[in-house]
């Protein structure tokens, strides 16, 4: 499935649409779907065939078939959650165009900047007895020849049930100091620092909401 979020009519009938309603969108299309993209016969195989979802398979390869299917529909919520997310300042990182993952560790820095924050995330944490999770960012494409790879908010983390999505204002600048506001070719070769700041955050259960 592909979604581009730029185009009209939105899945929701609106010109508009907040990030809430672009997840709800994106999962309920996804959770519609009869077969999962990936099947029994090919997580052994490596075959294109269908995953059979007719009763008739052995219930440990239903069971591979659930998780494919599960792993798919988590992947495409990260997704969507980063797509759907409006930039609070002028860089809006969503134009970047590519995401990452990452370990909720190196989120650390952004996440300590809130008191709140960093309880609530400790407190999930232990209520599912992770030391740390993985996460989705953008991604810094390898056109920025100092910042290529690099990950930046928004950010989106899997915990237990729930996701944790995690904001920031974000100032790109070169090593003069000077900020740079949209992506430019001078902003590519010369940026060398990013700048996390205020995090906002919420929590959500998109399958359950």
């Amino acid at each position: 499935m592909i979604v581009v979020w730029s185009a009209l009519p939105k899945p929701t009938g609106k010109a508009s649409v907040n990030d809430a309603a672009l997840f709800a969108a994106v999962t309920q299309a996804l959770r519609s779907q009869d077969k999962p993209d990936m099947n029994a016969h090919s997580l052994h195989t490596g075959s294109q065939s269908e995953c059979p979802w007719n009763g008739q398979i052995r219930t440990g390869i239903r069971e591979d078939c659930k998780k494919a299917r599960s792993t798919i529909l988590l992947r495409a919520a990260a997704i969507a959650l980063l797509l759907g997310t409006s930039p609070a300042v002028a860089f809006d990182t969503a134009k970047l165009g590519q995401r990452g993952t990452l370990s909720s560790d190196e989120i650390m820095p952004l996440i300590k900047q809130s008191r709140r924050l960093r309880q609530d995330f400790k407190q999930a944490l232990a209520e599912n007895k992770r030391d740390s999770v993985s996460c989705d960012g953008m991604r810094f494409p390898g056109q920025w020849e100092e910042l290529g790879g690099q990950r930046v908010a928004p950010y989106a983390c899997h915990i237990g049930s729930k996701w944790l999505i995690v904001r920031a204002n974000v100032r790109i600048t070169d090593r003069r100091g000077r900020v740079f506001e949209k992506i430019t070719p001078e902003a590519m070769r010369n940026a060398t620092n990013v700048r996390e700041t205020s995090p906002r955050w919420e929590w959500t259960d998109p399958f359950n909401d």
